[in-house]
């Protein structure tokens, strides 16, 4: 079985180490002569068995027995069970009996026993190949219950299970359920969530991506996250996005003030006449196909920005825009309101709404003035 040899390469050299060590610890058996060790398994498994029976308390020789028969299978099932069982019983916390127990319950595909030695070794031992196991699994759809099962509170296995899906060959989208269930039960940190967010949208798993994020925000949200402004600002999912750059290099500055006729705050984009990075600001939205209405407000107070500025919309990947509001111009200081009514094409996976000067020669020769927007909302018509 795939998923058991994982575990077997990992185990064979340990065990081989371990079995070895065992016989030749002075400490543990003062009277060995020479450090006899036969190389044949039954053999070894007969030396073993009789020093149980001198010494039956001694732990070491039950976990040296349980490695032999994972290592070289005595051929009776019955009797490497009873040598785990013995094992677990007297070295219940041994990493390298918990690694056995894991081989075979995976073997066996007795997967909720599995996964609950691996996580063992992954919280208690900062096991790197029990995380690539534990990945592993992600591939098995019963195991995948049995994982999600074992996410409880103040669970750590889960971020190390993350950092092991590539080197294990499993999909980061079989682990979707793993990483709901862990932001529910907080055994996921929000930046990890939002790190696996910003991994699915660079893959194109739109929805996939949306799901997650909604998880972690743990509330209902609109079409468009923020469109009041009044939250501050996450870095990656789906939150608004801006340039990543001084002003002097974007020709704006970002701020949240709370501005008369605002519902509460609003965006200020103060524009310092240098060449415009483009968009200014955006967001990406998962929608269906079908026609929305969008609705704005903007507020401006001496703004120069020749043809002026537009929200439009356009398919992500795809710069040329499917639907364009009106232009955003100098209004003295009041508030307006701006509406649009867009149909979502079929083929648009995901959209990208952006505040784009009309002309691109405007961009570049740069704006000045202050633009203030609140209340972005999209509704499905």
């Amino acid at each position: 079985m795939a998923l058991a040899s994982i575990l077997l390469l990992v185990l064979a050299p340990l065990a081989v180490r371990e079995n070895l060590r065992a016989a030749c610890d002075v400490d543990q058996w003062p009277h060995l002569e020479d450090c006899h060790r036969p190389t044949d398994p039954q053999t070894q498994r007969e030396m073993l068995r009789q020093r149980i029976a001198r010494n039956p308390g001694d732990a070491a020789n039950y976990v040296a027995l349980a490695l032999l028969d994972a290592q070289s299978p005595p051929g009776d099932a019955a009797a490497a069970a009873q040598s785990l069982a013995l094992a677990r019983r007297f070295a219940p916390a041994n990493g390298l009996v918990q690694q056995v127990a894991a081989q075979q319950a995976m073997a066996e595909r007795r997967w909720p026993e599995a996964v609950a030695a691996l996580v063992g070794l992954v919280e208690h031992r900062a096991d790197p190949q029990a995380a690539r196991a534990l990945a592993a699994l992600l591939r098995e759809p019963e195991a995948r219950a049995a994982l999600v099962a074992a996410v409880q509170p103040g669970s750590t296995w889960v971020e190390p299970l993350l950092r092991a899906i590539g080197p294990a060959g499993a999909d980061l989208l079989d682990a979707m359920p793993v990483l709901i269930r862990a932001l529910a039960r907080q055994a996921l940190r929000p930046e990890s969530a939002l790190a696996v967010v910003d991994q699915l949208r660079a893959r194109g798993a739109w929805r996939d991506a949306q799901a997650l994020w909604l998880h972690l925000l743990g509330r209902p949200t609109g079409l468009i996250y923020n469109g009041g402004f009044d939250l501050g600002f996450l870095r990656g999912g789906f939150d608004w996005e801006f340039p990543n750059a001084p002003p002097s290099r974007t020709g704006f500055e970002v701020q949240q003030p709370q501005v008369a006729g605002a519902h509460d705050r609003a965006l200020a984009l103060y524009f310092n006449g240098r060449p415009l990075a483009v968009p200014p600001v955006s967001q990406v939205l998962v929608l269906f196909p079908g026609r929305y209405r969008f609705t704005a407000r903007h507020m401006t107070r001496n703004l120069r920005a020749g043809e002026g500025l537009s929200w439009t919309f356009s398919c992500v990947g795809d710069a040329t825009p499917f639907a364009r509001a009106e232009p955003l111009r100098d209004t003295g200081g009041h508030w307006v309101d701006a509406e649009l009514t867009l149909d979502v094409p079929a083929t648009c996976a995901a959209v990208r709404l952006a505040l784009m000067p009309q002309q691109r020669s405007d961009g570049l020769s740069g704006l000045r003035g202050e633009l203030y927007l609140d209340d972005l909302r999209l509704v499905m018509s």
